[in-house]
């Protein structure tokens, strides 16, 4: 496991100096877990906030590779209309500063929306390179 976390350290790290409300120095950033979700055409995600890191100040990143989706991010409180993104494949997504602490979900995944390259075994190459 410790190949993944610094195969994606490099563009995990790219992210976080996108953050331009964060206080953190995406320089020192360094990718100590990292969990894979996979999602059906019928899953979803409740709205949730992520708390259990050892550094709270650190962003979020997510790398969504497959199907398309529809990504909910409110704010602090449950109180907060969330507002919808589409996150398509090969997408990232930094959670800096206060969005940091943003619930999040995911209430609509899309279906037949994944790149040929990593559904066709005939369509080519079909690593995926971060």
């Amino acid at each position: 496991m410790q190949a993944i976390a610094v195969a994606i350290t490099n563009p995990t790290r790219a992210a976080a100096n996108y953050c331009s409300d964060n206080t953190y120095d995406g320089t020192q950033y360094e990718s100590h877990a990292g969990i894979i979700n996979y999602y059906d055409e019928r899953a979803t995600m409740a709205g949730h906030v992520d708390k259990t890191e050892e550094n709270m100040d650190a962003p979020l990143i997510s790398f969504n590779i497959g199907l398309d989706c529809v990504y909910l991010i409110g704010g602090t409180t449950r109180d907060t209309v969330p507002t919808p993104v589409l996150l398509r494949s090969g997408d990232v997504l930094a959670m800096c500063g206060e969005s940091r602490l943003a619930y999040h979900g995911v209430p609509k995944i899309l279906a037949n929306t994944s790149p040929a390259y990593l559904t066709d075994l005939d369509a080519g190459n079909n690593d995926v390179c971060l």
